[in-house]
């Protein structure tokens, strides 16, 4: 399986595509680094975990100061979310992941790079913020503070159904591993099996595997089907 510097960087890489094209999914059809099932991945995360997006986006070219400060919340809980927070959704997904969160969220600010661009952005926003009038940072401020709390729902949890989000993260992460084993006559049944034993979800009824082959339709992972059996010729 991946190592744990893999699942971390592989989590920024997710979220570094997220803050690119939210608001506008169909841009990742331009990029061709990963498999079109992940791409649907990126914009069903897109329609869910970060679909206040899609809301504020700029009409005829302008955006209000309202939605600007929205629009910086997102960005500043997202940040947040990846320097702090990210370390208990991989140990909460990977149980057996080795590192302690302490360790993990030392690793990913070794990965600073990846999403520093977007935390000067942060920077630069705050500090023109503070150059407008009183009533246009009131505007803004409360923008802000309404686009804090756009990007995880009431119980601190990322918005959306859970369990999909969750399954959503999975995939994404092992993504590498999953293409290796399509080409080695991979059947939902086994991946869902595999899934099972090396992430800390419950996969195992029967229920879960029509919910789990809904999944694969909706972001279009096809995988190879369990054979029939032979016909008796005698028969």
């Amino acid at each position: 399986g991946p190592t744990d510097e893999e699942l971390i960087e592989r989590m920024l890489r997710l979220f570094v595509l997220l803050l690119q094209y939210s608001g506008t999914p169909t841009n990742t059809q331009n990029t061709t680094d990963y498999p079109s099932w992940c791409l649907k991945i990126v914009q069903r995360l897109d329609s869910t975990i970060l679909k206040s997006l899609q809301v504020i986006q700029p009409k005829d070219g302008h955006m209000s100061l309202r939605n600007c400060g929205r629009l910086f919340g997102i960005l500043k809980r997202t940040l947040f979310f990846i320097k702090h927070e990210m370390a208990k959704q991989l140990k909460d997904i990977f149980p057996e992941e080795k590192l302690t969160p302490d360790e993990i969220n030392q690793m990913i600010s070794e990965y600073s790079e990846i999403f520093n661009p977007y935390q000067w952005l942060y920077e630069k926003a705050m500090l023109e913020g503070s150059q407008l009038t009183p009533i246009q940072q009131k505007e803004f401020y409360q923008g802000f503070a309404e686009g804090l709390s756009m990007f995880l729902n009431e119980d601190g949890q990322l918005t959306g159904e859970r369990e999909r989000i969750s399954i959503y993260l999975i995939l994404w992460i092992l993504h590498p591993e999953i293409e290796k084993m399509r080409n080695e006559r991979l059947t939902r049944k086994k991946l869902l099996e595999w899934l099972a034993d090396n992430t800390n979800l419950s996969l195992r009824n029967s229920d879960t595997e029509d919910w789990f082959s809904d999944v694969c339709d909706d972001i279009g992972l096809s995988l190879k089907r369990p054979g029939c059996p032979k016909k008796d010729p005698l028969k």
